[in-house]
């Protein structure tokens, strides 16, 4: 399995979505889950000091079946370097149990235009 996501540009909205099933590929239902993301440029970098922190709770449509979205708003990603990130993708119970789905990196890739007039 690789560890690497496909590259986007800097400035960018990243949408993510992850699908939890059983052995049995039956959606496991996840709903009022939290799904976070962080990206950064090392892993012992403080997640205060992450470029990108984002988390979504899981609505009933999605969590029964079996769906968790997150998205990377163009907001976070618009200051980003051009250059390889570490991100995760971590899912966590409404009981507290936190589970990481997802560690690797992505790379950034710098855009032409930046910002709208």
């Amino acid at each position: 399995m690789s560890n690497t996501l496909k590259p986007f540009y800097r400035g960018d909205t990243r949408p993510y979505t992850v699908s939890l099933r059983d052995e049995a590929d039956t959606p496991i239902d996840i709903s009022g889950w939290v799904l976070s993301c962080t990206m950064k440029l090392s892993t012992e970098q403080p997640d205060s000091e992450a470029p990108v922190r984002v988390s979504n709770t899981i609505s009933s449509a999605d969590g029964v079946a079996g769906v968790a979205p997150v998205v990377l708003p163009k907001e976070q990603t618009q200051n980003l370097l051009a250059t390889v990130y570490q991100i995760d993708f971590q899912l966590e119970s409404p009981e507290g149990a936190v589970t990481t789905l997802f560690a690797g990196e992505v790379e950034v890739l710098a855009d032409v235009t930046r910002g709208t007039e």
